[in-house]
């Protein structure tokens, strides 16, 4: 036989967290919703990437929350498909839960 030899695969030694940049996030926002910066400054503190649709500006934005969420209430998270709202109205930004779901170590 050839002189290769047999490749084993190496456990990860990635963070937890790097599972977050092959995850597709999308965030629905608008400039004058102040959860949609709470929740966008802590994307950014994580250094999770996200696309932002603005529903002011996005032609049919505001129609798809509402079609996928029954009301048009945002941010919206919308991560591999799934949507999450990312807040409890009048309390805040879910910061424990979301990073939970986003794998972000405390």
């Amino acid at each position: 036989m050839g002189g290769g030899r047999a490749s084993i695969s190496e456990p990860s030694t990635q963070p937890a967290s790097s599972n977050v940049n092959r995850m597709k996030l999308t965030v629905y926002t608008a400039p004058w919703c102040r959860d949609c910066h709470v929740a966008k400054r802590w994307l950014n503190q994580n250094n999770i990437s996200y696309e932002e649709i603005n529903i002011d500006e996005a032609p049919d934005a505001a129609a798809e929350v509402i079609r996928q969420t029954g009301k048009r209430a945002i941010p919206q998270f919308v991560i591999n498909g799934t949507w999450v709202q990312p807040y409890i109205p009048g309390k805040g930004f879910k910061y424990q839960e979301m990073a939970e779901l986003l794998g972000v170590q405390p």
